[in-house]
């Protein structure tokens, strides 16, 4: 076992260990609005949009219960979340 195995594995023992699926977010910004609100995410041809009233903490705590529940089996998710002034090819 690798010095890197060993460390990790002791992070891992001293945060609990690994807490289900990882998750990895990816905030895309345009040039000049780094500050706007991440509005829509998207995976694996899911599109999520966030309501009016929610705030972009539970926005993306709805987004990963979603993808949990609809892909249960997956061991990893890459989210891409957008402001509203993003532009993406997508649609």
């Amino acid at each position: 076992m690798s010095t890197l195995d060993r460390r990790i594995e002791a992070l891992e023992r001293k945060t609990g260990g690994a807490d289900g699926p990882l998750m990895i977010l990816i905030s895309i910004v345009s040039p000049g609005h780094v500050g706007a609100p991440r509005v829509r995410a998207e995976c694996d041809g899911l599109t999520f949009e966030r309501t009016p009233c929610e705030q972009e903490d539970e926005f993306i705590g709805r987004v990963k219960a979603e993808l949990l529940a609809t892909m249960p089996q997956r061991s990893a998710y890459q989210v891409m979340l957008f402001g509203s002034e993003a532009q993406t090819d997508h649609g």
